[in-house]
């Protein structure tokens, strides 16, 4: 078995301070993480050297158990050792070949299984924070920090889909994280980030919600679309032109509607990112015009005289 040197697959001395160790790890985490560099297995593997050896140098107890190991038998990064050697035995052994056989692997390296194995009540960080939870292996699982944000886009930006940037606190500097919006995203939704690849051990949630416009409103995947209508359009009927999501086009209203009636034009409304099409929902609002002629001032109030 190979001695692995944290230290130095950090890039850091023995000496360094806990900050030194998180600060290294974040840079490295975010220089090699795999959305960064897909299908890349250097990438993966670096990533993962890099989070063991933040698992161990990052808990007191588990880098005080290295470096005393270290220390006692002088080792280099690299060089070959028997664990028997050295009072390990969770697994066999075939001349110079060692075969790992702890079921309680942590998906980490053989060296690291073997040094940190026994640790019944251990706890995985990466990063420092957030709380944990059993794994029910011996070692705990971790339920990352969440940061919840939102941000409001127009309509016309949630059809299209856009690019967002929110600003979030690490170590007392601001990082600008850019959140892709897909198109055809509904109305408070949520999008899941990784911002380890930003160096932040964390979830950022960002929340998403789409702004209404004057006389224009979403639901659900349905569009709400106010059509004003002038008392006598309203009692008569009348054709409208609507404008509606870049498109016009002529409806016809029936006569005697109120404020209030609806009039549903089938697969006219939002698309979502399934494809699925919702309708618009003309909502109709009665208005009296400002200002009359006096021909049509007089019309009005002899029409008043005659309900009267």
């Amino acid at each position: 078995m190979k001695f692995r040197d944290y230290y130095e697959v950090l890039g850091v001395e023995k000496s360094a301070s806990p900050d030194e160790i998180k600060s290294a790890y974040r840079k490295l985490a975010k220089k090699y993480h795999p959305d960064l560099h897909p299908n890349d297995k250097e990438a993966e593997k670096k990533f993962t050297e890099i989070n063991e050896a933040y698992e161990v140098l990052s808990d007191k107890d588990k880098r005080d158990k290295y470096d005393r190991f270290g220390q006692n038998a002088n080792f280099q990064g690299g060089q070959n050792f028997d664990p028997r050697d050295f009072g390990f035995d969770f697994g066999n052994f075939g001349g110079n070949t060692y075969t790992y056989t702890n079921k309680n692997s942590s998906g980490f390296s053989d060296f690291f299984d073997t040094l940190f194995g026994s640790f019944s009540n251990s706890s995985r960080k990466s990063g420092g924070t957030g709380k944990f939870s059993s794994f029910g292996n011996g070692f705990s699982k971790k339920n990352k920090q969440v940061l919840n944000k939102s941000i409001t886009i127009s309509l016309e930006e949630a059809l299209k889909g856009t690019t967002r940037k929110v600003s979030i606190k690490a170590g007392g500097n601001l990082i600008d994280i850019d959140v892709n919006i897909p198109k055809g995203i509904k109305n408070n939704n949520k999008i899941k980030i990784d911002a380890s690849r930003y160096g932040i051990d964390a979830d950022l949630v960002v929340k998403v919600k789409i702004k209404d416009e004057e006389g224009l409103r979403l639901d659900g995947i349905d569009l709400i679309k106010e059509v004003k209508m002038t008392p006598w359009e309203a009692y008569f009927g009348a054709k409208k032109k609507i404008s509606n999501l870049g498109k016009s086009f002529m409806v016809n209203i029936p006569e005697k509607v109120n404020t209030g009636s609806k009039i549903r034009l089938k697969n006219r409304g939002y698309e979502d990112r399934k494809g699925n099409r919702g309708d618009l929902i003309l909502e109709i609002i009665i208005e009296n015009p400002s200002s009359l002629s006096e021909e049509a001032e007089k019309l009005y109030k002899d029409l008043q005289a005659m309900e009267a």
